[in-house]
């Protein structure tokens, strides 16, 4: 004789119940995708943009005070 193998019985869900659950899910998934692209945006949008910025005007500084100190030699030779 074979042994049957029993089965946990469960309560059938309403249809109501897995609607909301199957809500609850997609709900969930759309959250973690709008958080991962708002990280690929910022992580290659904004950031890079920042940077270049940045970057811009340290180099506008670096000339301004590289050419003072030009400016005050010239003036000093005279």
């Amino acid at each position: 004789m074979k042994k049957q193998i029993r089965f946990s019985k469960k309560a059938p869900k309403a249809s109501g119940q897995a609607s909301v659950k199957g809500l609850r899910q997609t709900l969930a998934q759309w959250e973690r995708k709008r958080k991962l692209w708002k990280f690929y945006f910022y992580s290659f949008v904004v950031l890079p943009v920042f940077m270049i910025m940045l970057a811009v005007k340290v180099l506008r500084t670096y000339v301004r005070i590289k050419l003072q100190e030009i400016a005050i030699t010239a003036e000093i030779e005279r």
